[in-house]
């Protein structure tokens, strides 16, 4: 359970930590991103499964899903700031599980005053987007590339792919997290809107609730 444990905590990441967004073009979409792990605590056996992994974002209004998919585990996260409900689905070997998160510890994502964000004026195309290169300078002096396509602004604000200060999606960055470190690079952009459905927080049918702890 170990590794369950860690998938949901990954999951959650994407969901509570950067926010506040002003402006706003495409804000509804999906973005298929591919992922690479990195963690000196990772055991063979997880980093095998981690291998290959890719992650789907789709985002509409408020409401926000990501779903990883790690060859035998599949993990949902969905995000609904409308009515205050977040919920991660786990698929692991047939095992279905879910979790419902603290919506307060939204509160506790970074604030804009913990990072300084810098645009170094490069521009690169990533999945046919412009993006530009701003790099994040955070208070422990720990830095991060995104590559921001400026175009795309979900409404969200609770997503851990729009800083507050960062006016767009960034199609290539990094997070980082308990010693792991997550690679992500947008290979397709799909700007058209997202079925409602999908941003659905009820458990489903056939999933056990897990404890939050």
């Amino acid at each position: 359970m170990r590794f369950l444990s860690t998938t949901m905590m990954l999951a959650s990441i994407l969901l509570v930590s950067l926010s506040n967004i002003s402006a706003q073009r495409y804000s509804s979409g999906i973005v298929f991103y591919d992922i690479e792990f990195d963690s000196e605590e990772l055991d063979a056996a997880s980093a095998a499964m981690l291998e290959g992994s890719n992650l789907i974002l789709m985002f509409k209004d408020q409401k926000v899903r990501v779903e990883m998919d790690m060859q035998e585990m599949t993990t949902i996260a969905i995000n609904d700031e409308d009515h205050q409900t977040r919920i991660v689905l786990v698929d692991m070997f047939g095992q279905k599980m879910y979790q419902t998160l603290d919506w307060e510890e939204l509160e506790d994502s970074p604030s804009e005053e913990e990072f300084t964000v810098e645009y170094s004026g490069e521009i690169q195309d990533i999945a046919g987007m412009k993006t530009e290169q701003a790099i994040i300078t955070y208070r422990d002096g720990q830095t991060a590339e995104f590559w921001i396509c400026k175009d795309i602004v979900p409404g969200a604000s609770s997503t851990d792919f729009t800083l507050s200060g960062i006016q767009g999606l960034p199609l290539e960055m990094d997070i980082k997290q308990n010693n792991m470190e997550m690679h992500l690079t947008a290979i397709e952009v799909i700007l058209e809107e997202v079925d409602d459905e999908l941003f659905d927080t009820t458990p489903p049918p056939g999933y056990t609730e897990v404890n939050n702890n």
